[in-house]
């Protein structure tokens, strides 16, 4: 998620939705406009937007249907609502259908404006818990691999250091050098392993650390 987020508004009043792409514009956000629910479902097919801002009582396809469609097709995607129909059966059905916010016409506009702040706090916040989680993910997993390979690599060098024992009255200088090749390999592989489950173990605490602090 790069910049100010995308942002849908959908509206049966073309002087609302205009009016909410002009303020929100004029803010940094990318604004797309849609005059019914049908259009902006289309248009979240089409597209991806971070944030929708539609209205409950529209022609053809209400608001309802349009965070329906957004709860199974749209992840990470936010709603706030905008009605002139309130009711506190309506409130209630918006927030159960995922909606964020929901907001009474007819409403100043820095309302919309703190709400849709609010939101996209929102969105960046479980971006990055998202990140933290797959790094953590991703340590973790280092750390197995790390166990895994211990035994393998245990049994070569050790194996490497007998062979070391058994030839060392050996004339022959060149297999000696093969083997003490080999032991030095093994301890450069060991001593690599213990820095990278070291750094792994690193990288979970501090990951956990900072997914708490995000909470």
């Amino acid at each position: 998620m790069a910049g100010k987020s995308r942002i849908l508004v959908i509206d049966d009043e073309k002087r609302m939705c205009d009016s909410i792409k002009v303020l929100l514009s004029n803010i940094g956000y990318e604004v797309d406009t849609a005059e019914n629910g049908k259009m902006g479902i289309e248009k979240l097919k089409a597209d991806k937007f971070d944030l929708v801002i539609t209205d409950l009582m529209m022609p053809e396809l209400d608001g309802f249907a349009v965070m329906k469609h957004i709860k199974e097709n749209c992840s990470g995607t936010l709603v706030i609502v905008i009605t002139g129909y309130a009711s506190v059966e309506s409130a209630v059905r918006a927030i159960r259908s995922g909606a964020y916010d929901y907001i009474l016409k007819p409403f100043d506009f820095e309302i919309i404006k703190i709400s849709v702040e609010r939101a996209w706090d929102k969105l960046k916040l479980e971006e990055e818990l998202e990140k933290m989680r797959k790094l953590a993910q991703v340590a973790e997993r280092a750390i197995s691999l790390n166990g895994e390979i211990n035994n393998p690599l245990a049994v070569a060098s050790g194996f490497a250091q007998l062979l070391q024992i058994r030839f060392e009255g050996s004339d022959d200088d060149a297999l000696k050098r093969q083997i003490a090749s080999i032991v030095k390999a093994s301890e450069n592989m060991r001593q690599m392993k213990d820095q990278f489950r070291h750094f792994t173990r690193k990288l979970l605490t501090e990951t956990e650390e900072k997914d708490m602090g995000l909470i």
